[in-house]
């Protein structure tokens, strides 16, 4: 038995429907569908320009990523509805889901950063040293104390965000640079 083909927006919302785990058939209002699909637009294009802002910021040399192009790639494709707009706006998509996803598995990495600066003001180890630089006149608790506030002025706060930024930096280009080479050989074969 035939059947009738589905026009191409019929077959948008069709996809829709199952994205959202909708019913099969189930009406699709147009202005609250419109609506929908502008609002996730313009979070996704604010996502994708502060995840961008970001690696700008932490690998300013790194040639990945440095600017947002969804809305001119998304408004390029809308206007000619060429295949070739089509791949570049997928592209640039996939290009922003992997950058957001690496940041976000980079970011346990500023807790680590954190627990080596906060390791050094540890009272055990600081005891340790303040007890093998201890002048014969002066208490242990004074020369703790000393060996404190030698270690915690010696911390800056710009110091600290650099690493900290480094750190996530060089862990998302790692995993940017895995994806590539694992790319690179799947199109090897």
């Amino acid at each position: 038995m035939p059947t009738d083909p589905q026009t191409p927006i019929q077959q948008a919302h069709e996809r829709i429907r199952e994205t959202l785990g909708l019913a099969a058939g189930e009406t699709l209002d147009a202005a609250r569908l419109d609506d929908v699909l502008s609002l996730a637009i313009k979070t996704l294009i604010g996502i994708d320009q502060v995840t961008t802002g970001a690696w700008g910021q932490m690998a300013p040399g790194s040639g990945e990523r440095t600017e947002s192009g969804i809305a001119a790639l998304a408004g390029a494709y809308l206007r000619s509805g060429s295949e070739s707009d089509r791949e570049a706006l997928r592209a640039d998509l996939d290009s922003a889901r992997l950058l957001a996803v690496c940041l976000l598995a980079a970011t346990p990495r500023a807790g680590q950063v954190s627990w080596r600066h906060v390791a050094r003001l540890a009272p055990e180890r600081l005891e340790g040293v303040a007890k093998a630089e201890k002048k014969w006149n002066e208490s242990l608790e004074f020369a703790c104390w000393r060996k404190y506030t030698q270690l915690a002025g010696e911390m800056d706060s710009a110091g600290f965000e650099d690493e900290v930024m480094t750190a996530i930096g060089s862990y998302v280009q790692k995993l940017l640079d895995k994806r590539r080479q694992g790319a690179d050989a799947g199109d090897a074969s």
